[in-house]
């Protein structure tokens, strides 16, 4: 059984700072759609990751990048935000099929005209059991 990382990320990002961003933890978020509150949080995934596990076990590797938007000014909340995705997020994944996710690092300060916000991003990697 693979893990839905979908899922497990969503899931995740709630638990740990839903105190902070509410139920504003999206999927999917058109460009032209801003929610009115901040800050508010974008998951993305990315493809495979080759050669970082041993796929002859069964294994896979993909990335994730949680994107956290917020009002301009400071990037104090953004920053508190991450660090705590990042701690409680890496290591060993207990879901049925998950292996560990790593943390890969975070972007730069960086603004989102679109949209109007300040936004960063942190990159996990996701290693879990293939789907059979």
């Amino acid at each position: 059984m693979a893990v839905d990382w979908r899922t497990w990320i969503y899931e995740q990002v709630l638990a740990l700072v839903g105190d902070k961003v509410g139920d504003r933890v999206f999927q999917t978020l058109n460009e032209d759609e801003t929610p009115d509150e901040k800050p508010f949080i974008v998951l993305r995934f990315g493809g495979d990751s080759p050669g970082i596990v041993n796929t002859s076990e069964g294994a896979e590797a993909l990335t994730a990048v949680v994107w956290v938007h917020d009002n301009p000014g400071s990037y104090l909340g953004i920053d508190a935000i991450l660090s705590e995705l990042r701690e409680e997020m890496t290591g060993p994944v207990t879901e049925p099929g998950g292996i560990f996710s790593r943390w890969l690092g975070d972007s730069p300060d960086l603004a989102d005209d679109m949209r109007k916000t300040i936004v960063r991003n942190s990159t996990y990697q996701l290693m879990g059991r293939r789907a059979a």
